[in-house]
């Protein structure tokens, strides 16, 4: 009965092992256009595509290739709060480089599925124009992360650029894993229990 348990509960654990990371290189859309809903599984709000050479590349160079995206939605006013929106239930891993031109830094903030605060983390620069570096969101927990907020730090438009947005879940395999170690360990306890 024991050694029974003890598979289900590996059964389970290894489930966390296999995740799937999909990156979002933001080449795919023209200079200037709004992103919300074209890649799949994320929706994003305040995001704008930016191309090399259409825009000021010398102060926020892309992490790769020639795109990205800069917290804006359009109207060019102050304030503009980018979110970005994982439609997987299990996202547990949310990694993106950044550029902060002007050197004040960045904030994000990351809800869970229920909209309950997970934290909020800021990256600060080099100190110099273009300050860039690698922001890397490790939250585990019951919840997964639902949404993140990013804005640069004196809420400046245009303020931050994101590039190379990876985002780590579950494979669906892994969940059925997880989801016939928990009905194995309930079913071992449920008999132990009746013994």
């Amino acid at each position: 009965m024991k050694k029974l348990l003890l598979f289900a509960v590996l059964l389970c654990l290894s489930s966390l092992v296999f995740a799937d990371t999909t990156t979002i290189n933001f080449e795919q859309y023209s200079a200037y256009s709004q992103i919300t809903n074209q890649y799949s599984g994320v929706t994003f709000t305040n995001a704008v595509q930016v191309v090399v050479p259409d825009y000021n590349y010398l102060d926020y160079p892309p992490h790769s290739g020639t795109g990205a995206i800069v917290n804006d939605d359009g109207s060019g006013f102050s304030g503009d709060l980018m979110t970005i929106s994982f439609a997987s239930l299990f996202v547990h891993n949310v990694n993106f480089w950044y550029a902060d031109p002007n050197a004040d830094g960045i904030v994000v903030t990351a809800y869970d599925t229920g909209g309950n605060l997970l934290g909020t983390y800021t990256g600060m620069g080099t100190g110099a124009a273009p300050s860039a570096s690698d922001l890397d969101f490790n939250v585990y927990s019951t919840s997964s992360i639902g949404w993140i907020t990013i804005d640069d730090a004196d809420q400046t438009v245009d303020g931050v650029l994101v590039d190379d947005l990876a985002i780590t879940a579950p494979e669906p395999g892994s969940l059925v894993l997880l989801g016939s170690g928990l009905l194995m360990a309930i079913g071992t306890l449920r008999r132990k229990s009746k013994a």
